[in-house]
């Protein structure tokens, strides 16, 4: 059972967790973090981590086990947000300042088999770490072991440096690197390995951009050992992992049973006698070039239009094939855009995107300005959002477009991808297409959907409630009820959600099959009404209990809707219980009273049968007139005529009061 106190100040999760919100501690993983108890066995350093964004596969990082792993020991949800237990870390940081360097077989022991059997766990089970970094690596006090901090609970590789990441994915910004694959860790493994060695990190000093340039210009193997000597029961190791295609890079059962005495060959990467300029850079390499010319578009394709690119390919790297298979992208290219296959409006820069992947099939995708893994687009766009959100900026949101303008090319011109395109960015393009067709959404809102129906334990991301990470509906409509709602004039004009709060129970009524009008349906409704209607379906689906204040919110509304029944007492009679059903909180009970089709038919039914009894009134008047002065006078003489114009005219009166206004 999980609770929290009065004050809020304390949380209780798994039922004998206790975390006090008071007591903020130093992230871990990247997660924030506070001191928690275990209320059955005092003592135990635990951490309380609040997860802002974990990925989807959060529960198969949460049941890892593993000696060189620190485990997640429970998570649960309270408020509607995510929280998880663990221990705290064992040992200082393993890379901390002042760390000395480690023996070969230290190393070898305490490290490299360690972490190649975690990461084959990780690979047996189809995840990746992406988090073998210095704040995420600590010491085993009274060893020399290394023991990884818990994975899971942030978007892959987000807090990984430049440093630590293979070009396929350094080039990226952190949150668009993807979930990568376990070569990505490997590289990761093999930056930590040296960095004992060495006893400092590689390249301390240089920027994020000159740490490429370097990498870019020699490799990464050279770039960072520098010239320095290695052990030599390491340095083809460490060679292997730091290679820049990461085919070439050892796996994880090549590792758990290495030794000192273990050889590994990589071969070298082709360098040109005579560099090609690219804009101000000199490129030597295939991958640096194709790296410039996401930098130097216009100089790139003026190199490209005079032939010195397929000239200098041919003659300095003996690269003809190469060449011929660029010829081949730029004519298929332009054949689908004169036929009119692809729907893009600017076919110059798909055209440049498809390039860099033939020079470089390792190298993620280029699109819009961005290099970025396609899989994790959707993770992009989330973090996006929360990132306005959290900063209460009411501007524009100008990554938001620009992510969901990428995202709807793809997911419209997916199929032109699987043509020329590498493997893995093909499959995650299409990945994408299926998740975008699967959603009864349409138009911009599909795309905004993406995100939440692609990762249940994304929180929703409107400002209004982003700082509290509600992930799960029944919990938004409680914070909701709690909070400051719209004033009744802005409910009236915009309804009580947001465009993010929609979104975020759209999602959650497609995935869980949740009872309510459509999305189609919903839109012919006044903004508020569809509002009700929605958040009425979510009370009865989850028994969330009365929900008064939005209720109180929306009943001016719900009274004036009332007005479209044509029946007076009909109106008094739902207007008394409408507004019973309001101080319930009872949003179901609401939208019953104000939307009764079958009432509302017989309503009408009523209010056409008394305009016809009125016509047949008027008819009858008209009808004894023409029958005077004869038929007056024998009216007059018993009196039948006083009781039958008495009669019509209270009929009259009855007909227009209850229908005709």
């Amino acid at each position: 059972m999980s609770g929290s106190t009065a004050d809020n100040t304390r949380l209780t999760i798994g039922g004998h967790y206790l975390i006090d919100l008071r007591t903020s501690q130093p992230m871990l993983s990247g997660c924030p973090a506070y001191r928690a108890a275990d209320t059955l066995a005092p003592g135990a350093a635990l951490l309380g981590l609040a997860p802002v964004m974990p990925p989807p596969d959060f529960q198969d990082f949460a049941a890892l086990r593993h000696p060189a792993l620190m485990p997640i020991i429970v998570q649960d949800i309270q408020g509607g947000a995510l929280w998880a237990i663990c221990n705290g870390p064992p040992g200082p940081a393993a890379l901390a300042e002042g760390f000395s360097p480690w023996r070969e077989n230290h190393v070898i022991e305490g490290v490299v088999r360690p972490f190649a059997g975690l990461l084959q766990l990780l690979e047996r089970t189809g995840l990746t770490a992406r988090a073998i970094r210095p704040d995420n690596v600590f010491c085993v006090p009274g060893s020399h072991q290394l023991i990884l901090g818990p994975l899971g609970l942030t978007p892959p590789a987000l807090h990984q440096p430049v440093l630590f990441e293979p070009l396929s994915s350094a080039v990226c910004q952190p949150i668009g690197r993807g979930a990568g694959t376990i070569a990505c860790d490997m590289f990761s493994l093999g930056v930590l390995i040296l960095s004992l060695v060495l006893g400092r990190q590689p390249l301390a000093g240089l920027s994020d951009d000159e740490i490429l340039q370097r990498r870019f210009e020699t490799g990464s193997f050279l770039a960072y050992t520098d010239g320095h000597p290695l052990p030599s029961a390491l340095s083809t190791l460490i060679a292997a992992l730091l290679s820049d295609d990461p085919d070439l890079r050892p796996s994880p059962n090549d590792l758990v049973n290495v030794s000192q005495r273990t050889v590994f060959s990589t071969p070298p990467d082709i360098h040109a006698r005579l560099p090609l300029s690219v804009g101000p850079a000199k490129v030597r390499t295939v991958r640096a070039l194709a790296w410039h010319a996401a930098r130097e578009p216009t100089a790139f394709s003026a190199l490209m239009q005079r032939r010195v690119i397929a000239r200098w390919l041919q003659r300095e790297l003996e690269m003809g094939g190469l060449v011929h298979a660029i010829e081949h992208v730029v004519s298929d290219m332009t054949l689908s855009s004169a036929a009119g296959l692809t729907k893009s409006s600017d076919s110059a820069t798909p055209m440049l995107s498809r390039i860099i992947n033939v020079l470089d099939p390792a190298a993620p995708l280029f699109l819009g300005g961005r290099w970025f893994w396609p899989e994790a687009l959707p993770t992009m766009l989330a973090y996006a959002q929360l990132s306005h959100a959290l900063a209460g900026r009411t501007d524009p949101n100008t990554e938001e477009h620009q992510l969901t303008s990428i995202l709807s090319y793809l997911v419209t011109n997916g199929d032109s991808f699987q043509r020329g395109t590498p493997p893995a960015i093909a499959r995650q393009i299409m990945a994408l297409v299926h998740l975008a067709r699967r959603s009864v959404a349409r138009g911009r809102d599909r795309v905004l959907r993406l995100p939440f129906d692609e990762n249940p334990f994304l929180p929703c991301l409107s400002p209004r409630c982003a700082k509290a990470r509600i992930a799960q509906p029944q919990a938004l409509l409680v914070w909701l009820d709690g909070s400051k709602l719209p004033t009744s004039e802005q409910v009236g004009q915009s309804g009580l959600l947001d465009a993010a709060m929609r979104i975020f129970f759209d999602s959650n009524i497609q995935r869980r099959a949740i009872p309510v009008l459509s999305h189609a349906q919903r839109a012919a409704l006044p903004t508020w009404l569809a509002d009700l209607s929605l958040l009425a379906g979510m009370q009865t689906r989850f028994g969330t209990g009365p929900l008064p204040a939005i209720a109180a919110r929306l009943l001016p509304d719900a009274l004036s809707r009332l007005t479209v029944w044509r029946s007076l007492s009909t109106q008094k009679t739902r207007r008394g219980q409408v507004q019973q059903a309001a101080a319930r909180g009872d949003l179901e009970r609401m939208i019953g009273l104000i939307e009764d089709p079958d009432a509302l038919a017989r309503d009408a039914a009523g209010a056409t049968g008394a305009i016809d009894a009125i016509a047949r009134i008027n008819d009858a008047l008209e009808s004894l007139e023409t029958q005077a002065p004869s038929a007056e006078a024998r009216f007059r003489e018993t009196g039948n005529f006083l009781a039958l114009t008495s009669g019509i005219v209270a009929a009259l009166v009855g007909c227009w009061l209850e229908f005709i206004r």
